[in-house]
């Protein structure tokens, strides 16, 4: 993956998580109604979405160091 292209998507999913608990309301309103647990969905799905774009982020740049030559 190219670097604009990792750093655009980590930095959408930084901002797509954020919002699961910025506007945590409007986000469990899109959860189905017969679901129980729309606070901990919504939360759950934040969270993943963040620690996806710390990996994505940490994926790309071992990958620019390996290309680099440079120790790890």
């Amino acid at each position: 993956m190219k670097a604009t292209a990792a750093v655009a998507l980590a930095a959408f999913l930084v901002c797509t998580g954020a919002g699961h608990f910025v506007c945590a309301d409007h986000v469990r309103g899109l959860v189905p109604s017969w679901s129980d647990h729309a606070r901990a969905l919504v939360a759950a799905g934040g969270v993943a979405l963040i620690v996806d774009s710390v990996l994505l982020s940490s994926s790309h740049r071992r990958a620019e160091r390996q290309a680099d030559g440079s120790p790890r």
